[in-house]
């Protein structure tokens, strides 16, 4: 099968399918207080998230922020998207694969930082169709979420699935949904606050976070950069950030060093 990449293609699929993939989703605080004797700590000593726009060092109300390196030893080549509210906290994240833009999974985050739904969306670009009327296949998933020792695992759970422009013999209309899948662990501090994930699926791997004070809800990494845990959960790339501070929140795409950034303003 021959693949031929797309960049600019892929992009704006990637801005598209975040906004397509907006849905409402309850909000609810979820603590197991992993370094407590207590689990009857009182919840208003849960710490908010952290208006990461801010952090990052972005002006002005930013809702998308696309991410992509062309260096497949940091990037992966995936194209990734985050999504702020108008505080600046974290909505999402959208992990698109770029040839094409043909595979992209959106994971919803809740007032707590922790998921709560996931949404799939593959489309065919290589079936045999007429015009732009490819194959799309869209499958939704919730985040379960359970007690599991000092840490809280995290579960994909098929929930539904739907299919557009079928065409015969398509791969994708064949799979059959498997078992809940598991994603993560989580482990939070009694205020609330991620201090550890150990992502399970795909390429697995442990972070640990640090915070400056009681009252700081901005994690860090072992070296003292930002850390982003939702996206650790995920399995989203680690990009260096630093070459954003001062930019103005205008529709437009930056390069720094190896990074591409692209900023989208609220409409």
């Amino acid at each position: 099968m021959s693949i031929n990449f797309n960049f600019s293609k892929g992009i704006a699929l990637a801005f598209t399918i975040v906004a397509v993939a907006l849905m409402a989703c309850g909000k609810q605080k979820y603590q197991n207080h992993a370094d407590d004797e207590s689990s009857d700590t009182p919840s208003e000593t849960t710490i908010g998230q952290p208006n990461l726009r801010d952090a990052l060092g972005l002006q002005g109300p930013v809702q998308y922020l696309g991410v992509f390196t062309e260096d497949d030893t940091r990037g992966d080549m995936n194209y990734d998207t985050y999504e702020f509210d108008r505080d600046g906290h974290l909505v999402s994240i959208d992990v698109a694969e770029t040839v094409e833009g043909s595979y992209s999974e959106v994971m919803r985050f809740g007032d707590d930082g922790l998921p709560t739904t996931s949404q799939v969306t593959y489309i065919n670009y290589w079936a045999d169709v007429m015009g732009d009327n490819y194959p799309i296949t869209i499958t939704k998933y919730k985040i379960e979420k359970k007690e599991d020792g000092d840490y809280i695992k995290l579960t994909r759970v098929f929930e539904s699935v739907e299919k557009k422009n079928e065409v015969k013999d398509d791969d994708a209309n064949n799979e059959e949904q498997g078992e809940p899948t598991p994603i993560a662990r989580v482990k939070l501090d009694k205020q609330g606050r991620i201090v550890e994930v150990e992502h399970i699926e795909g390429n697995p791997g442990r972070f640990t976070y640090t915070y400056a004070d009681d009252k700081s809800n901005l994690a860090r990494r072992d070296d003292g950069k930002l850390a982003i845990p939702q996206a650790d959960i995920m399995g989203a790339k680690h990009f260096d950030h630093e070459g954003l501070q001062g930019q103005r929140a205008t529709t437009e795409s930056l390069t720094r060093g190896i990074w591409q950034f692209d900023i989208k303003n609220f409409e």
